[in-house]
């Protein structure tokens, strides 16, 4: 069975005078709001994730993740009283995977997971909790490896002990992809395989392979190319019988060109500070379908904010604008996400989204008296930094604009009319601040930073300083 489922001296002195010697959170609107693009606007890159989402980043889809088949009632939560949980993780073969965590968690009176408690598996794969509620909705969950989880869901704890294995079933699984070379060069896929009883993920290197999935079988999936774009299968009427340790005989083939996608459109860099609005465009959305909003980071204060509104496709590309809350943490990346809303399918579990780049500038000073110095500070991202690990340090470059003007489009900004003030080192946090200069005149100011391999090249928003 196949499944189709249809990003000059002379100038600079004009401007200002020669460099000198070195020298809280509030909360936020959230609303979104539908916007045309902008006539003439350059076009921004459409995607810049370098390979599929990773698990560690996948927590907003599990903290959304409904049952795809049962009903909410009350019934679903703990019964009373307590007993224990054991089992053991098995991989496809049949192995034990020592050393994977296993998540236990049930369901309460609306039907939302609750009442998560941890576990390590030993070297022979076992798990086991106690003082267990009784439920007749219980869920398991293993990351068996960095590349595959799987979950066992409508499990009876029973008074007594109860013992579950959590070993997968596989299915083959190929993409085709599209001719649009701006999305058609990723290097991996993310599969996600959803039945009545479980849900597995697992990463496919290439174009094909074999996907994770949980007995006795599923009717839904969602394959993501990017963490941008993905696609939907769903197999409601004829579900894919899965066996644990067994290949499925059915097969699931993908075409990307069918996939749902999301990416920053303004500012065109995807970066600059909190509290700046931002353009999203969300594409190959069909007609009827419909999405709402939420924001997370990619920081150590890992924070949410949900955005009102529901977005409805009119079928063409769509353009929403949200606000980036305050708390987002400069020198990391915040994730705007779109999730699809409507009730055209029985179960839709479609979670996508892009990045904005979290940076800073600001001026010691934005009016002062002519002659006076000045120097200008900030945080833009860098590699390997994390929390209070430093990263990698890297040169980053101020430049001037007279009069008011908009972040560049340009690489090299100067056929726009920007003029270089100077370079500066960025410490292992991504931390600068400039040599001290003397402008004589209103300026705009923005500074320049490279990419490295977690993050663009991009620009800060910009700052004006008014020359009295």
């Amino acid at each position: 069975m196949r499944i189709r489922l249809v990003f000059t001296l002379a100038v600079l002195a004009a401007l200002l005078l020669l460099p000198g010697a070195a020298a809280a959170r509030g909360r936020q609107p959230n609303a979104v709001t539908v916007k045309a693009p902008q006539a003439g606007a350059p076009k921004a890159p459409i995607h810049r994730a370098h390979v599929p989402e990773a698990i560690a980043g996948a927590d907003g889809r599990r903290g959304r993740e409904q049952d795809a088949h049962a009903p909410r009632i009350p019934e679903r939560a703990a019964l009373g009283g307590t007993c224990t949980v054991s089992g053991t993780v098995l991989d496809y073969d049949g192995y034990p995977v020592a050393s994977a965590d296993v998540e236990l968690s049930y369901a309460d009176a609306s039907g939302h997971f609750t009442g998560w408690r941890y576990a390590t598996t030993g070297p022979d794969g076992s798990f086991g909790f106690s003082n267990v509620p009784v439920t007749n909705q219980g869920r398991l969950w293993t990351w068996a490896t960095a590349t595959s989880e799987y979950r066992r869901h409508d499990l009876a704890f029973a008074p007594g002990a109860n013992y579950y294995e959590l070993r997968p079933g596989q299915v083959a699984v190929e993409a085709v992809r599209s001719s649009d070379g701006d999305w058609n060069d990723w290097t991996a896929l993310w599969v996600a395989c959803y039945g009545t009883h479980g849900t597995a993920d697992r990463e496919i290197v290439g174009t094909s392979g074999y996907a994770y999935a949980v007995a006795p079988s599923f009717d839904y999936a969602t394959v993501e190319f990017w963490a941008n774009e993905e696609t939907e299968v769903q197999t409601f009427a004829d579900p894919v019988p899965v066996a644990a340790g067994a290949t499925s005989r059915a097969s699931i083939q993908v075409f990307e060109e069918d996939s749902r996608r999301i990416w920053v459109d303004q500012p065109y860099w995807a970066s600059g500070p909190p509290d700046a609005r931002i353009t999203v465009a969300l594409e190959n959305w069909p007609a009827g379908y419909r999405a709402q909003f939420y924001g997370d980071q990619d920081a150590p204060d890992d924070r949410e904010i949900d955005y009102a509104g529901e977005w409805t496709s009119s079928g063409s590309t769509g353009y929403v604008t949200m606000t980036v809350p305050s708390w987002a943490t400069p020198g990391y990346q915040f994730h705007p996400h779109a999730w699809r809303s409507d009730d055209l399918w029985a179960f839709t579990d479609l979670d996508i989204h892009d990045f904005y780049q979290v940076c800073t500038l600001k001026p010691s000073a934005s009016s002062f008296r002519r002659g006076q110095w000045i120097t200008v500070s900030g945080v833009i991202p860098t590699q390997d930094h994390w929390g209070s690990r430093p990263g990698i340090r890297k040169t980053v470059t101020l430049y001037a604009h007279k009069g008011p003007a908009k972040v560049p489009a340009k690489w090299d900004p100067r056929s726009e009319g920007w003029v270089k003030v100077s370079s500066m080192k960025a410490d292992g946090r991504g931390r600068y601040t400039s040599r001290r200069f003397r402008p004589n005149t209103t300026l705009t100011l923005v500074v320049r930073y490279p990419g490295d391999d977690w993050y663009w090249g991009a620009y800060t928003g910009t700052k004006k300083i008014t020359v009295k």
